[in-house]
């Protein structure tokens, strides 16, 4: 993954490289108690599923998680997408310059809608290992959320429409920080720095 020379294994399949890297760094810092995952995206998902297996973990900070399905990403297009083109400029000067593909645009919603209702939600297993995952971790978590990413928009959608996402997020033990135009790298350099700070802050409020 990323810089590695490994193979490139799916997220799902990274436990015994996550277990590998925790057992090296402990066995080289003999002193070490505690252990602090950082995961974006993928890795985010990865590392809250990895935490049912390996009580060392005993906190993680976790940017956007990776929750994708074709229900979810329909369902975040159609309700953020779609609305937010409805008040662009952009698009109704397309209309009243008769330059709106309408027979394109409704092909588009309606795909979206297809998948939104009929999409097999059978290959859920590492969205509901996430909700179990949450609902046994007893360590902190910092969450930090970007506002300008359908990736963040489709964990967002799962939390609100999840009864134990909603119940656990508002434990003490987790932590929810809205970057609100961040992208979903943060990929300008203001953004990185709120990442790094947050994180930083975060650790040491609670292990300093």
């Amino acid at each position: 993954m990323g810089d590695s020379q490994g193979e490139c294994i799916s997220f799902e399949e990274s436990e015994p490289d996550i277990k590998t890297a925790i057992d090296t760094f402990m066995l080289n810092c003999p002193g070490l108690e505690r252990i602090v995952l950082w995961g974006l995206c993928d890795a985010a998902s990865a590392c809250l599923i990895y935490s049912l297996s390996d009580e060392r973990v005993k906190t993680m900070v976790l940017a956007n998680p990776w929750v994708r399905t074709e229900a979810g990403i329909a369902k975040a297009r159609l309700k953020h997408y779609y609305t937010a083109r409805f008040f662009e400029k952009e698009f109704w000067l397309k209309i009243l310059k008769f330059d709106f593909d309408y027979s394109d645009s409704f092909r588009s919603i309606v795909s979206q809608i297809k998948n939104m209702l009929f999409s097999d939600e059978k290959s859920l297993p590492f969205q509901k290992k996430m909700e179990k995952a949450i609902s046994e971790f007893t360590g902190k978590i910092l969450f930090i959320v970007s506002g300008n990413d359908l990736t963040a928009t489709e964990f967002k959608d799962l939390v609100n429409s999840s009864a134990i996402w909603k119940q656990k997020i508002w434990e003490k033990n987790i932590e929810w920080h809205d970057l609100v135009n961040a992208d979903h790298t943060f990929s300008r350099k203001h953004w990185k720095a709120q990442v790094s700070d947050l994180t930083i802050k975060w650790v040491q409020q609670h292990y300093a």
